[in-house]
């Protein structure tokens, strides 16, 4: 689905909003068409709300109830002139919201208004929310990341946590601890309509322009290393045909002082991957290669191409 955006910046003025939006399209320049670029400059409406009156929701001074403001009222009237209007970004939440964040009902009341606004207007509704202190030295994003109470976790439908490497995923990376901070993990964390995906490495380029970095980590280099290696060392035994089943090979060569310096299980797992892959196959209860090319001087064995 295309259409028009309404995109309301209650942080940042608009110069810089304008300073960003100059330099996604340098950054996007090689794929756009000067078409696309006015199609975005049309398209994209930004609307600075920095020291203004933001709040959707507010505590009524008397009952300390937290009801929805008239603000809400009337930014749906004005969108509901946008015609092809798909979607509402509310960057951030902070500045949209009043009561006590970390209150349930508070917070379930500010989903309230998110909710009607995407109901009555059709659109999809985006928004910016800052995490806890607790997210940064988290082992893995989860849910929980997110600032306040959980009540906005549970209200909403999509969850994604944008956060900065850790010392530990760096490392794993081999990324210098100078560069950590140019690296990001995009981690769908909840996704009501979807399946489940794996998280996105980003980096930060000219601008803060945010673009996918295809890392391999240490422990993928590792696997692929191993599979590497029990292939080149089937196909080899294969040629001097000895023929060995899963077990067999992860029991002689498995081990921390064998050939893989892996234990048996390691080995194990390598092979049901690899077979899984097709990369290797059993028969006759044995360890066999893909049938693409024969292996000199041995009978059912194959080499790999």
């Amino acid at each position: 689905m295309t259409g028009s955006v309404l995109y309301f910046s209650a942080e940042d003025d608009e110069g810089q909003l304008h300073r960003r939006f100059e330099s996604l399209i340098q950054q996007q320049i090689p794929d756009l068409t000067s078409e696309m670029i006015e199609a975005l400059r049309n398209k994209l409406i930004i609307v600075p709300r920095v020291g203004e009156d933001n709040l959707f929701t507010s505590t009524d001074p008397d009952t300390r109830e937290v009801y929805i403001t008239s603000l809400l009222d009337r930014l749906i009237a004005a969108a509901k002139q946008i015609p092809d209007l798909v979607l509402i970004i509310i960057d951030p939440a902070s500045r949209f919201r009043g009561g006590n964040e970390n209150a349930a009902e508070d917070t379930t009341r500010f989903v309230q208004a998110l909710e009607r606004l995407a109901k009555i207007l059709g659109v999809t509704v985006l928004v910016a929310h800052h995490s806890n202190k607790g997210a940064f030295s988290a082992t893995e994003q989860n849910q929980s990341a997110s600032r306040g109470s959980s009540a906005l976790t549970d209200g909403v439908r999509w969850q994604l946590n944008l956060m900065t490497f850790s010392q530990a995923e760096a490392k794993n990376f081999n990324i210098p601890a100078e560069d950590r901070g140019f690296y990001l993990t995009a981690a769908l964390t909840k996704s009501n309509y979807s399946a489940p995906q794996p998280p996105v490495v980003l980096k930060r380029g000219e601008g803060g322009y945010l673009h996918r970095a295809d890392l391999v980590s240490t422990k993928d280099a590792q696997a692929d290393d191993l599979k590497a290696r029990i292939i080149k060392l089937v196909t080899s035994e294969l040629k001097e045909n000895r023929k060995h089943s899963k077990t067999g090979f992860a029991n002689l060569f498995g081990g921390k002082e064998n050939k893989f310096g892996v234990g048996n299980n390691a080995v194990r797992d390598a092979l049901d991957e690899l077979i899984d892959a097709k990369r290797l196959r059993v028969e006759g209860g044995k360890l066999a290669l893909p049938t693409k090319a024969k292996i000199s001087g041995v009978s059912g064995g194959q080499i790999p191409t």
